[in-house]
C-alpha cells in the first residue's frame, strides 16, 4: 500500500522476508511512494472525499507452466486492481460516495465492505503507465498468440475489452486462450471485471494439476 504494507494470501510478509521463495522486497522496491502518488490523483478526482489508504494488487508470476520467462514476467508482480479506504467516520455512505465519484470520472470501481475495489478499466490502464506500475494487462501477451489477435476484440489499447459476458465467451479471442488448436492452453486463465458494475472475478481453463486435492477427497 501507500505506507509500505505488503501482504501475501492472507499473509503480512515481514521486511526482508521472500515470499513464493521471491525477494518481494527488492522486487518491489519504490513500489510505496508509487501507491501514494496513485492515492493522491484519485483523491484530486475524489474532491472533498478523502482517501486515506489506498492499495494496489495483483500476481506473483511463479506459475513456471507457461512462457512467464520467454516474456520476461517470471517471478515479476502484475497489477490488475486497486483498493481505497475513505477516510470519513461515515465508512458504509463514505465508500458509496467515493464510488460514484470515481465512477463519474470514467474509472470502473464497485463499493465493497473493506473499502472502494478499483477494476481494470482504460482510465486505470493509462494511470498505472503513468506511474510505470506494470499490470497484468499491459506487460504480458501470451506467445501463442499474434499482436493482431490479440487486438480483435472491441476496445482500444492494451486492454481486452468486450460488449458483453455473452459476448467474450463465444469469441475466438477466448477460444485462443482457452481452447487453443493444440490443445493447450497458452495461460493459467483471466482476470475479468464488469464495467456495468465493477465485480471483478478470475477465470480459469481446468488443465492444471490439482496437487494434492485427490488424496484430501479420498481421506
Amino acid at each position: 500500500d501507500n505506507t509500505g504494507l505488503l501482504v501475501g494470501r492472507n499473509t503480512v510478509v515481514e521486511p526482508g522476508a521472500n515470499y513464493q521463495k521471491v525477494d518481494v522486497w527488492t522486487l518491489l522496491q519504490g513500489c510505496p511512494e508509487k501507491v501514494e502518488l496513485f492515492r493522491v490523483e484519485l483523491q484530486r478526482l475524489a474532491g472533498e472525499e478523502v482517501i486515506a489508504q489506498a492499495m494496489l494488487y495483483g500476481e506473483l508470476c511463479v506459475n513456471g507452466k507457461y512462457d512467464y520467462a520467454e516474456v520476461g514476467i517470471f517471478k515479476g508482480w502484475l497489477c490488475f486492481g486497486a483498493m481505497l479506504v475513505p477516510g470519513a467516520q461515515d465508512a458504509h455512505l463514505a465508500r458509496r460516495r467515493l464510488s460514484e465519484r470515481l465512477r463519474a470520472e470514467g474509472f470502473n470501481v464497485r463499493a465493497k465492505e473493506a473499502g472502494v475495489l478499483v477494476a481494470p478499466s482504460p482510465q486505470l490502464e493509462d494511470l498505472l503507465v503513468r506511474l510505470g506500475v506494470p499490470s497484468v494487462f499491459g506487460a504480458y501477451r501470451p506467445t501463442s498468440i499474434t499482436e493482431e489477435q490479440w487486438a480483435a476484440h472491441n476496445g482500444q489499447g492494451r486492454l481486452p475489452r468486450f460488449g458483453s459476458m455473452k459476448q467474450l465467451l463465444l469469441s475466438e479471442w477466448a477460444q485462443r486462450v482457452f481452447l487453443p488448436a493444440n490443445g493447450v492452453p497458452p495461460c493459467e486463465g483471466l482476470v475479468i471485471s464488469s464495467e456495468a458494475d465493477g465485480k471483478l472475478f478470475k477465470w480459469k481453463h481446468g488443465g492444471e494439476e490439482l496437487g494434492n486435492v485427490p488424496q484430501q477427497l479420498d481421506t
